[in-house]
């Protein structure tokens, strides 16, 4: 069986430019990817046509990984996101959020979204933008997994992860939810 993935993003940011990219070139993954901002009216541009977000839990259930970007809430229904509630907590899919300097993850604070959340974020939004860029830090058990190995050797991993360009922005987050697992850290914060 192949694999299907959904990306949606509301604006052609670099993570979903590069991340469809990368996808695209996998052609064991059957990939169906769409921009909240310009809609999915001509099939989206993954390998697999998709008209606009799964409208009913059948639908979403088709596939086996959603990853949502900087999605604005106002794009899905409440009956949508209790859908990929259900799609994590159900059907054992596989969830990626990656937060967004407009809306994700604080505008899906008090919706069915935020329970699959990793993080619990504070009463007010957060920000943080950086005059000087920091490096995200790996954590013991960012070390230990295989998604943050650049290199096999762990000394090398190390130093590459200690030269990667600097970053200027993240958003905050109180604490991480019972069985997530933290990565890696911006160490200033």
């Amino acid at each position: 069986k192949k694999l299907r993935v959904l990306l949606v993003d509301g604006d052609p940011r670099w993570e979903y430019r590069y991340l469809r990219n990368a996808i695209l070139r996998d052609r064991h993954i059957r990939f169906s990817c769409f921009l909240t901002s310009v809609g999915a009216r001509l099939g989206g541009e993954g390998n697999v046509p998709i008209r606009g977000f799964p409208p009913d839990e059948k639908s979403l259930f088709e596939y086996d990984i959603l990853i949502l970007g900087d999605v604005p809430r106002g794009a899905l229904s409440e009956t949508q996101l209790r859908n990929v509630r259900k799609f994590v907590e159900e059907k054992g899919g596989s969830l990626i959020v990656i937060a967004g300097e407009k809306h994700m993850p604080y505008e899906y604070r008090a919706t069915p979204l935020e329970a699959g959340l990793p993080v619990t974020m504070g009463a007010r939004r957060e920000e943080v933008n950086e005059f000087a860029p920091f490096r995200w830090e790996l954590t013991q058990a960012g070390r230990r997994d295989p998604l943050m190995r650049m290199d096999p050797d762990p000394a090398r991993n190390d130093r590459i992860w200690r030269e990667l360009p600097g970053m200027y922005w993240h958003t905050a987050a109180e604490r991480a939810r019972p069985g997530a697992i933290v990565l890696a850290v911006n160490a200033r914060r």
